[in-house]
């Protein structure tokens, strides 16, 4: 077969298969339709001249010419309609006479080709091919060219003008596309059309399938590649709209019917099927095309609007409904349908009455967070307000009675001194206690996890309670068969619950004592843990009143009659502590033999290798500062900015014998006497009153010459970890929480004149 025969064949193909995959894209989309009627036809053009082409008379020749000729005649015809499609000109086909005026050209040209009136030459055989030349001087030559380029230019300015005017993303596409595929048809033509006849090289059917070809092949990216969104019944949301009690209408962009629901259709009479692919105003009262139009021109957006109107039943039953409808926008932000959703207004009672019940229960339940929040805020408040001010008296009643008992030799008057002391620390320890349980309530506690031995630890906080079992007449036992028992535990957590679980063994014990046993077993999952036991031969515990020790503010003594002091908060703060350390606590007690509490905490498998201290116990109140970095036989000199003034003479007289201290109420006094005296420490307050808080009084320190590295602590009643690295954070190179006891005053004094830099 012959070279132009096969790009004729290959050209007939692939308008089928354009055409063909366009239509399967969507059928009911007349643009598509006329695409593939434009395909077809220009199908039949190529057919035609790949026999022209291969012919091997005359006669043959003659013939698949003039079939060709339907294709070159009636392409612009076609292609003016798609346009006219593409464009929204669809009005045009509205009236009857428009149509035969399109279609009249193409079909003058037609008859002319087949009663050989539009070429004057004959058919002549020009290396290998049958060629046809129509003269350059015949009227009806340069009419086909005015009919054929004027409907180009009119098709190319109607594109032109639908690009440029279009909001649409997708339809500036196309037009580019058409516009690009026309101009380079446009150049090919008039090379071929006019120089090529001239030259008698090629007629108009050797190269009219070239042309098409490229025009077909724009056409079909233009339209296909960026084709509108089709909506679709996808089975998931089918689902989902059956389970609806609403009216809905899934429409496209030409307002057709493509999806609704059971409750739609079960309350307007009507089939599914039936309302699928029908115009929608066929089921409202009243015309909705101008809501559409409004939302058209609100440019991709997804409005919501409402509108009030009635649907129309099977049986003519006005339904009076309320719709929203959004817009459904396509990849390129245009408008591809709409969704309507609506309710029956006949229940629009009931429906008002649901909805002002729910503003109702959600303003109290806004009301009531609002509350809630507040009072949290003002219980923050108060415990903090309560925290300073407790604290703050507690710092000078326990630090004065640990002077006075280490200096009074009467004995009478160290026993006053005892009860002073312990009243203050029973004092302190409930305020801790309350403390501790409004954080765990609140859900703010916080876990500093480190490597703990426990041995250590339990010994420790056991050594602070053999002088309460003394004056009772109680032995403490203390056993731990392996002192490298090492957990990843928080040791104030576990020692605030190993002090409380001591403190309640003696408590509750008359006679004999307590044993504490400190040891590794596995637990019921198998799994190696550490075991603690602290059994008391006490009154014990009925098993019925089990769950009410572990519970706040339950006492098994409790009213006017109750026996043991407290307030009953400890067990149930141990237990919540336990549980934040990932532990196990439970008890066991029989009434009048004793009560074992049993305490169980993860192993660290690396604790054999622990042997750290915990801080502060190699510390002892012997410590001097002396020998800081001062002149040998000087005493260091110190400044106490204190506005409580138990709290400064306190602090005065416990650092008198080794320091030099001077004492000021505010933080103007302490900035002027900074700068005219140097000093190697400052104890500073935090809450100093309204001149200057202790925070900005010590920036404003640093910023003197020399006191750049100055130890200054944070002396306050705020003793939550963030609050504690906050002052760090904020410039204060240590930290001492109120109350503190003199050889803790003396202790840190060390460490700051021991580690000053200056």
């Amino acid at each position: 077969m012959k070279l132009l025969s096969l790009i004729s064949l290959f050209s007939c193909i692939l308008f089928i298969v354009l055409g063909q995959y366009s239509l399967l894209k969507n059928r009911k989309s007349n643009v598509i339709r006329s695409f593939f009627y434009l395909a077809v036809l220009l199908a039949v053009y190529a057919l035609a001249c790949t026999f022209f082409y291969a012919a091997k008379s005359k006669e043959a020749a003659e013939i698949w010419y003039k079939v060709s000729s339907v294709g070159w005649t009636l392409f612009p015809v076609f292609f003016l309609i798609l346009v006219l499609r593409l464009t929204g000109k669809d009005r045009w086909f509205e009236k009857w006479y428009l149509q035969p005026l399109i279609f009249l050209p193409g079909l003058v040209f037609l008859y002319l080709s087949f009663t050989n009136l539009f070429y004057t030459s004959d058919f002549v055989f020009y290396y290998g091919y049958w060629l046809v030349a129509p003269s350059s001087n015949s009227i009806w030559y340069w009419s086909y060219m005015v009919y054929v380029f004027g409907y180009i230019i009119t098709i190319f300015l109607m594109i032109f003008v639908w690009g440029v005017k279009s909001k649409g993303t997708r339809e500036k596409k196309q037009s580019r596309v058409i516009l690009v595929t026309l101009a380079l048809i446009f150049v090919i033509a008039i090379v071929a059309n006019a120089v090529f006849p001239v030259m008698r090289w090629l007629s108009i059917p050797d190269v009219g399938h070239v042309l098409s070809l490229f025009m077909v092949i724009g056409l079909s990216f233009a339209i296909i590649r960026f084709k509108a969104m089709v909506l679709t019944r996808e089975p998931g949301l089918h689902l989902i709209f059956s389970k609806m009690h609403d009216y809905l209408f899934i429409i496209d962009a030409n307002g057709t019917v493509v999806n609704t629901n059971a409750f739609t259709t079960v309350n307007l009479g009507f089939n599914e099927n039936d309302m699928l692919g029908h115009p929608y105003n066929k089921y409202f009262e009243s015309d909705m095309d101008s809501l559409l139009a409004a939302g058209d021109e609100k440019d991709n957006t997804d409005n919501h609007q409402q509108e009030e109107t009635g649907l129309i039943s099977i049986d003519n039953t006005r339904i009076p409904v309320t719709f929203s409808f959004s817009c459904i926008h396509d990849e390129f932000g245009d408008i591809a349908g709409y969704i309507f959703v609506g309710y029956d207004t006949r229940n629009e009672k009931r429906l008002y009455k649901e909805i002002h019940e729910r503003k109702a229960v959600e303003f109290d339940l806004v009301l009531a967070r609002e509350k809630a929040e507040e009072a949290d805020k003002l219980k923050s408040t108060f415990l903090s307000n309560i925290s300073h001010e407790l604290r703050t008296p507690l710092n000078g009643i326990l630090g004065f009675s640990d002077i006075l008992k280490s200096e009074l030799k009467n004995t009478d008057h160290e026993e006053i001194i005892e009860y002073i002391d312990r009243s203050g620390n029973r004092l302190l320890g409930t305020l801790n206690s309350i403390i501790d349980l409004s954080l765990i309530m609140t859900n703010k506690h916080e876990i500093d996890e480190r490597l703990v031995n426990i041995p250590e630890l339990v010994e420790e906080k056991a050594e602070l309670y053999k002088a309460y079992a003394s004056s009772k007449n109680l032995f403490l036992e203390i056993n731990t068969p392996d002192t490298s028992l090492v957990a990843k535990s928080d040791p104030r957590l576990l020692g605030h619950v190993m002090k409380n679980l001591i403190d309640n063994a003696i408590k509750y014990t008359d006679a004999g004592g307590v044993s504490i046993l400190v040891g590794k077993q596995r637990n019921s999952e198998g799994i190696e843990v550490i075991h603690i036991e602290v059994k008391d031969s006490g009154i014990g515990i009925d098993a019925a009143d089990y769950h009410k020790i572990f519970e706040s503010f339950r006492q098994i003594s409790e009213g006017f009659n109750r026996e043991y002091e407290g307030i009953g908060i400890g067990l149930s703060i141990c237990k919540n502590f336990v549980d934040l350390l990932d532990g196990q606590i439970w008890v066991e007690s029989e009434v009048g033999i004793g009560t074992v509490f049993h305490v169980e905490i993860p192993l660290h498998e690396s604790g054999i290798q622990y042997f750290q201290h915990l801080p502060g116990r190699d510390k002892t109140e012997s410590v001097s500062p002396a020998g800081s970095k001062t002149p040998k036989g000087e005493k260091p000199r110190i400044l106490v900015v204190e506005d409580e003034r138990t709290n400064r003479e306190f602090m005065k007289y416990a650092l008198t014998a080794n320091c030099i201290v001077d004492t000021t109420v505010n933080g103007p006094g302490a900035v002027v006497m900074s700068r005219e005296q140097q000093y190697q420490a400052i104890f500073m307050d935090i809450n100093l009153g309204k001149e200057m808080s202790g925070i900005q009084t010590m920036k404003n320190i640093r910023e003197i010459p020399g006191y750049k590295v100055i130890p200054i602590a944070a002396v306050t009643a705020n003793i939550l970890k963030h609050q504690k690295e906050g002052f760090i954070k904020e410039g204060f190179t240590h930290y001492l929480a109120k109350p503190f006891k003199r050889h803790n005053l003396k202790i840190l004094l060390y460490e700051m004149l021991n580690n000053s830099t200056d």
